[in-house]
């Protein structure tokens, strides 16, 4: 008899959103969304390169950081998802925005007392919200630890670490100036007292959506067993 195509349907996982990932290739890019003709990436200082598994790993030593011009492109607004492995002993920032000197506007990713933090100041209410999980150890360890924060286009913000939510905060407005300069590795607002990071990162990913608990979970797993 006819065999029902029901029986022969099997089920695909979706295609992830393409990210704008940091690589090095004859100098710093970003491979994705982001036009490399528009995003320019300045080194100042230490950072090595080198490659684990056929990913690029990042060496930031002595307060060496990435400046990226046209760091607008980078979306930090409105929905984004940024996601790096970190791999440090000490305290510092790691992926910044920023305003200007007021630091309004500034996004900022940092680990601070051991912890992953994320702090959002808006332009309106000049409003500081930090974003941070007591509850989950520390990850200042020498260990590679996977540290996400991920944004709504309504009123949320999300802190995950190693595939797992760790934290939830409802934002204010968020607003911020065109043109504001990402850094990568250090912080970039003048005036502010956090270190510069100190340690490694690879797969930094930055994404201009939200993604789901279930791609975060995904994209974990699947650098994590390589």
């Amino acid at each position: 008899g006819n065999e029902s195509p029901w029986f022969n349907l099997t089920y695909k996982t979706p295609p992830l959103p393409k990210p704008s990932v940091l690589t090095f290739k004859d100098g710093f890019v970003f491979k994705g969304p982001a036009d490399p003709a528009a995003v320019k990436i300045k080194q100042q200082g230490a950072v090595k390169t080198a490659e684990e598994n056929g990913v690029p790993v990042f060496t930031f030593e002595k307060g060496g950081h990435l400046i990226v011009n046209g760091g607008d492109r980078i979306k930090s607004s409105g929905e984004f998802t940024w996601m790096a492995w970190v791999k440090t002993t000490r305290d510092g920032t790691f992926i910044s925005t920023s305003g200007g000197k007021s630091q309004v506007g500034q996004n900022s990713l940092s680990i601070k007392g051991g912890k992953p933090l994320f702090v959002h100041q808006t332009m309106i209410s000049k409003h500081s919200l930090h974003l941070t999980s007591n509850e989950h150890p520390k990850v200042d360890d020498d260990k590679w630890h996977h540290i996400v924060v991920r944004a709504s286009a309504g009123s949320m913000f999300w802190l995950y670490i190693d595939g797992a939510l760790a934290k939830s905060q409802r934002k204010t407005q968020q607003e911020h100036e065109p043109g504001i300069p990402l850094k990568i590795g250090s912080i970039a607002s003048d005036n502010s007292k956090m270190p510069a990071f100190e340690g490694q990162l690879k797969d930094l990913r930055f994404y201009e959506c939200s993604l789901t608990d279930k791609e975060i979970l995904r994209i974990y797993g699947k650098m994590k067993e390589q």
